[in-house]
């Protein structure tokens, strides 16, 4: 009894180990991306890669980070195994669609931000990228039905204003869509509308002013 606890305790102590060589490469690359420093986030996902196994989320933050860098066939070759192995986990859903809407295939990638929508955790951005999405796709009207079903009065994320900016730009009202962006920043904060009108911009291709 004694030698079986003595070598459940070595195990422990093996995976724990294992488990913080992964874990800290890893959180150093997320780290590096959230902040802007994609070079240094590559090399730390590489290495957490190595040492991770089966997981696939250093293989998905280097796509993450292709698409930061506008790498988008790169993101695909990234991706695409993953979602072809892994069609049923939600991690996936959205950067997936997101490098389709890159390699300009904005209708494919609608389906995958749809499913994305009816998980909890995803539910305001996958509705958001649905609406760039179908703005992409020359499918205003889809676009407009979707901002109109948004909540305007949600004060954690400011999913409505970006879209209906968003929609306003297509339409060719831009002052109106800088009025509203100009609202969304006094209401949120400059923190959390940097985080989305850098994506507004992205997807949306408007100068950075």
């Amino acid at each position: 009894m004694k030698k079986f606890l003595l070598l459940f305790l070595l195990w422990k102590v093996a995976v724990g180990a294992e488990n913080s060589d992964f874990t800290i490469p890893y959180q150093n690359a997320v780290v590096a991306y959230k902040s802007g420093d994609y070079p240094a986030a590559k090399t730390a996902a590489l290495e957490a890669g190595k040492r991770g196994g089966e997981d696939l989320r250093p293989s998905l933050l280097l796509g993450k980070i292709a698409l930061a860098q506008k790498n988008y066939r790169e993101a695909e070759s990234l991706i695409a195994p993953l979602i072809q192995k892994n069609p049923d986990n939600p991690m996936l859903w959205m950067p997936w669609g997101d490098t389709l809407v890159f390699l300009g295939k904005p209708g494919k990638a609608i389906n995958f931000y749809e499913k994305a929508s009816h998980v909890d955790a995803q539910k305001p951005d996958a509705l958001l990228r649905k609406v760039y999405a179908f703005l992409k796709n020359q499918e205003r009207g889809e676009a407009e039905r979707i901002t109109a079903a948004m909540d305007g009065f949600n004060d954690k994320t400011p999913v409505y204003y970006f879209a209906k900016a968003a929609v306003l730009d297509a339409s060719g009202k831009k002052p109106e869509a800088d009025v509203v962006l100009k609202n969304a920043r006094t209401l949120y904060g400059e923190t959390v509308y940097l985080d989305y009108y850098r994506e507004y911009l992205w997807f949306i291709g408007s100068p950075l002013k």
